[in-house]
């Protein structure tokens, strides 16, 4: 995963989770020493942490 470097949210902790806004997806592939490789790139605009909206009926 590619994000900038100012992409990458204040608040952010390990394990939570996150939001990728403008998460893009690449397929790739290329030769090299005749082996062919293949696979997915993926890049986002930024790293967010994420909201979830309030469960109707919820009551705290």
């Amino acid at each position: 995963m590619t994000v900038p470097e100012s992409g990458v949210s204040e608040g952010l902790s390990l394990g939570a989770p996150v939001s990728l806004p403008g998460l893009a997806a690449r397929p790739w592939e290329s030769v090299f020493n005749g082996q062919q490789r293949h696979g997915i790139a993926y890049r986002a605009a930024a790293v967010t942490p994420a909201t979830f909206p309030a469960a109707m009926g919820a009551t705290a």
